[in-house]
């Protein structure tokens, strides 16, 4: 993020960085085991609910295991990739958050100087030329 903010090389920009976030690491650690104890947890049950819905085909329907066990693991892989990416969804926010306030907390984040968000907008076209353009020679 400082890369793009302020005019500065990527070594100017870890120093900042580092400058900026003293004594505010322990609280994105503890952001991050949070959401790896609540992902870790959740996933852990929707993969014991599924291989317990293949036990129970295995020990009821033996001939619809395989129908079952891919409709089960299915969901649970799909369940594995939404919950990782809503963690991941949910850190980035943080850390985007946590360094908004670390410049705010350091005076570097003036309303008036703040650069628009999105990307910058596109120069504009070179100005035609007078005249027809040339025809071209294939010859």
């Amino acid at each position: 993020m400082l890369l793009v903010t302020e005019p500065v090389s990527v070594a100017g920009a870890m120093r900042s960085s580092w400058r900026r976030t003293r004594r505010r690491n322990w609280r994105v650690a503890a952001a991050f085991v949070a959401a790896w104890v609540v992902s870790t947890a959740t996933l852990g049950v929707g993969v014991f609910l599924a291989l317990g819905v293949t036990r129970l085909a295995d020990a009821v329907l033996p001939t619809a295991l395989a129908a079952v066990a891919g409709v089960a693991l299915t969901l649970a892989q799909v369940a594995t990739l939404l919950v990782s990416g809503l963690v991941a969804a949910v850190l980035v926010t943080f850390l985007v958050l946590s360094a908004e306030e670390s410049a705010a907390l350091a005076g570097s984040a003036d309303d008036d100087d703040a650069p628009a968000s999105g990307p910058a907008p596109a120069p504009a076209p070179p100005a035609p030329t007078p005249g027809p353009a040339p025809a071209p020679r294939w010859r």
